[in-house]
């Protein structure tokens, strides 16, 4: 199985199971592009507020903001945010295939997992490995325990977890939901 077979999966699982607890309203769509960063800077000798933006697999989503209505003279976005829109992220799911999980993937998830909550505070953040024969020890999550902090869960078995994902998720939303 490919990661994008696997994020189908996730992705048509999650979709269901949110729709039967009643968040309708709710979108979840793959690879997206996720506003993780504001910097000022000189482009084309000009000061300009310059957008960053990170594919993220999985994002649940209810709001956007059409980019067109943030286009400025002081404002650069990158054309790399192809559906026009700032999506607003209620959770992020990061997806991978279990056989092919480093320790390297929650060191870089969890510091774009930081990024992205910086901007968008009410946004989960989730790691999901297939599980596999390669698993981690104890220890070398707890080696880790410095980046996996950054999410707010990791399920390392998502056939074994996908009930608790689904927990998580509609717990967050409903915490979400009641502000």
């Amino acid at each position: 199985m490919t990661e994008n077979q696997f994020s189908k999966r996730v992705k048509s699982y999650i979709e269901k199971a949110i729709r039967e607890r009643g968040f309708s309203s709710i979108k979840i769509k793959e690879k997206v592009n996720i506003l993780n960063s504001l910097a000022i800077g000189k482009v084309k000798s000009k000061w300009k507020i310059v957008l960053g933006f990170l594919e993220q697999d999985l994002v649940l989503y209810e709001d956007e903001i059409n980019i067109n209505e943030l286009k400025s003279e002081k404002i650069f976005i990158p054309r790399a945010t192809k559906d026009k829109k700032i999506i607003i992220p209620l959770a992020i799911l990061e997806v991978k295939i279990g056989k092919n999980v480093q320790t390297h993937h929650f060191i870089t998830y969890g510091s774009i997992a930081r990024e992205i909550k910086s901007v968008f505070p009410n946004c989960a953040y989730y790691f999901i490995s297939s599980g596999s024969e390669k698993t981690f020890s104890e220890a070398t999550l707890l080696k880790h325990a410095r980046y996996l902090k950054e999410f707010d869960s990791v399920f390392m078995d998502w056939e074994k977890d996908k009930e608790k994902v689904i927990g998580s998720l509609v717990s967050h939303l409903e915490r979400i939901k009641s502000k």
